[in-house]
């Protein structure tokens, strides 16, 4: 039999210390089934049990962690948690449950990636590229209307002071580095300067 010192909870889970130096996690159904708060000790085969259940709570003990620092893509939480070494079933019915309980939303994540983007002066085909990389093959919608408010914040915020036709050039350049249409640059850089 194996001594229960302690039991902290953690996330939806609860991690159970046992007095051979290791700790597992097990959630409700465990500590009932195993009467672990009241025998306040594991047989070796209830411990064999929970060590088997408990790869996936450990999987998804450390997707919790990775989602306390920043958001991820699904894409992005899978190759952090096979850099850990879990089995790819273990990582898939993980991010099902992140997924499944909105702690995972690819569809949040390219809202507010764009919208952070645009705001930082990004056009249309560097966010889709950016995007494309995150493994987010989406079909976001950039209007034309869209490009044009960036740019114009753009021109209106920019520490350029464009007086010749080469500083115009680079600047031209610049934004469609940054993923903007030429013709839609030329065309708000004329209304901004007419106006």
């Amino acid at each position: 039999m194996i001594k229960i010192l302690n039991i902290l909870e953690e996330y939806e889970l609860y991690r159970v210390f046992l007095d051979n130096n290791t700790s597992l996690l097990v959630d409700d159904e465990d500590i009932i089934k195993y009467q672990i708060l009241t025998k306040k000790e594991l047989s070796c085969t209830a411990l064999n049990e929970i060590q088997n259940k408990n790869k996936k709570y450990e999987c998804i003990s450390d997707a919790f962690k990775l989602l306390n620092k920043k958001f991820y893509t699904t894409k992005e939480m899978n190759e952090k948690l096979s850099n850990k070494k879990y089995d790819s079933e273990i990582i898939n019915n993980t991010i099902e449950y992140l997924v499944d309980n909105n702690y995972l939303n690819d569809e949040v994540y390219i809202n507010d990636y764009v919208e952070f983007k645009i705001n930082q002066g990004y056009g249309p085909l560097y966010i889709k590229n950016k995007l494309y990389q995150l493994g987010l093959n989406n079909n976001f919608n950039f209007t034309i209307e869209m490009q044009k408010e960036a740019l114009r914040n753009y021109f209106l915020k920019s520490s350029y002071k464009i007086n010749d036709e080469k500083t115009l050039e680079k600047v031209i350049a610049k934004l469609k580095k940054q993923g903007f249409y030429y013709d839609i640059i030329k065309e708000i850089y004329e209304e901004i300067t007419k106006g």
